[in-house]
């Protein structure tokens, strides 16, 4: 147990929460479930219903709890332990710590709201900005679920970055307020909501967002490549705050746009001026999401003062997350083969690089490429055809009538499939040594199912990977 640096002591815990105890005690680490408490957390018992409090507060203590802050509401409540502390409202008192927590971390916040590549941006700024000092990082929904992930931000943390995915302008703005919020990156409404009512909400909560951001000091980012960028570009410009735009695309006129970029497939190569400083850098991932994404996380680096070249360095240690690019060997028919696993949900224009990009993988002799492909998201009217002749696919599974008539229209050799267990099991028996095969599909499609399936049944180690890849090369 490291006690070097607590996480919460019991004077910091009496001042946020009005409360006095009698026995000193610091905790580096919280715990809201008992059965979860290791020796020297902190117990917070937000799952006391009534029902065998007393127990789940000695299973805690017995655990190696050193205080619990437990409700007046509870039948523990009235346990005589000096080791606790009664609370009138929990999720005030969550709150309270939360702020505190906020307060003595000195630390630089970044919130993400959008449909597109969260994740991707999030696993980009954890690179770069944890280059140059200690991250926070986390995944919210609502001011509730963020407060409980700030009662675990350390006291030196530097950067906080908080996705908080697609909310209304009613719960983006108080979460926004709690962590303290310094930039906000807007990363797109989604493709599937683009011509509906929900997308006027979605801008609405993206403006509210950045209503709450330092009137001098705060800075939006917008993904101009993304969904309904226009409209949040000019709901953010109506806040009076500082707006950057950002593409990839080198004609596109963003204020942060590469002059040369180069797409390989396994990584991606960009040269930027952001900001006025110039930089190259590799993701060692392929695809443009990627390349959006270490653009958009540099810029963060140059807006809080971060190391930018090691920030850029940092970028070529980025890998493809579960489901958005990764690429995952396989062993089966008596040799390896690769998935490239977009499973997580692809949009129309995304699938359309992905399938472009397919030509880019290499393959041994004899192989081939293959793909499971599921109906994307949005954009009926963007054809895939002109994609699926470049990805030059010698079997198209088709879960979907779109995929399909496009693979068909491509004169691709076309399987109808259903999702189904069996599913996983029919594309295996087509599969040959030194095959690639591309699984990927809109949000929903259930597709992840099917890649976890194909993993456990044809999983093999990273150096075989590898030495696969390069015998190809």
């Amino acid at each position: 147990m490291d006690i070097s640096e607590p996480l919460w002591t019991s004077s910091e815990c009496e001042i946020a929460c009005g409360r006095q105890r009698r026995r000193p005690w610091y905790a580096d680490g919280v715990q809201t479930s008992a059965s979860s408490v290791l020796p020297g957390d902190l117990y917070i018992a937000l799952e006391l219903e009534g029902r065998d409090d007393e127990e789940e507060l000695a299973t805690a203590f017995n655990r190696g709890a050193v205080a619990a802050i437990v409700p007046t509401s509870s039948p523990a409540s009235d346990i005589v332990d000096d080791r606790m502390m009664a609370v009138p409202d929990m999720e005030a008192t969550i709150a309270s710590l939360a702020r505190y927590a906020r307060l003595r971390a000195p630390m630089q916040t970044v919130a993400i709201s959008g449909a597109r590549g969260n994740r991707t941006l999030t696993a980009a700024l954890v690179a770069t900005l944890g280059s140059t000092g200690p991250v926070h990082s986390a995944r919210t929904s609502g001011e509730g679920d963020l407060a409980r992930t700030m009662i675990r931000l350390a006291r030196g943390t530097r950067f906080g970055i908080f996705d908080l995915g697609v909310e209304e302008a009613a719960a983006i703005q108080p979460a926004a307020r709690l962590m303290g919020a310094d930039i906000a990156v807007l990363t797109g409404i989604g493709a599937d909501v683009e011509d509906t009512a929900d997308a006027e909400i979605r801008v609405a909560a993206a403006a509210a967002l950045v209503e709450t951001l330092p009137a001098e000091t705060g800075t939006a980012i917008v993904a101009a490549d993304m969904p309904g960028a226009d409209r949040l570009i000019g709901a953010a410009l109506a806040t009076g705050r500082q707006v950057i735009t950002v593409s990839v695309d080198p004609a596109s006129g963003a204020d942060i746009a590469p002059s040369r970029i180069k797409e390989c497939w396994d990584c991606t190569c960009v040269t930027v001026d952001v900001l006025g400083t110039p930089v190259t850098f590799k993701v060692a991932a392929p695809g443009r999401i990627w390349a959006i994404s270490g653009l958009i996380a540099l810029t963060v680096a140059v807006l809080t003062g971060a190391d930018v070249g090691q920030a850029a360095l940092a970028l070529a240690s980025v890998q493809p997350i579960e489901g958005r690019g990764r690429h995952i060997p396989l062993s089966a028919a008596g040799g390896h083969m690769l998935m490239i696993d977009h499973s997580a949900g692809l949009e129309a224009g995304e699938m359309r690089d992905v399938l472009k990009g397919m030509t880019r993988v290499p393959t041994k002799p004899g192989g081939r490429r293959i793909a499971l492909l599921a109906d994307p998201e949005g954009a009926p009217e963007l054809s895939l055809v002109s994609a699926m002749v470049s990805a030059d696919l010698s079997r198209l599974f088709a879960l979907g009538d779109r995929v399909a008539e496009a693979g068909m229209e491509a004169e691709t050799a076309v399987e109808r499939v259903v999702l189904t267990q069996r599913l996983a099991e029919r594309v295996i028996s087509v599969l040959r040594p030194g095959d690639v095969l591309l699984v990927c599909g809109g949000t929903g499609t259930g597709l992840g199912a099917v890649v976890a399936e194909l993993v456990a049944r044809c999983s093999v180690d990273d150096d075989h990977l590898t030495l696969n890849l390069r015998l190809a090369e």
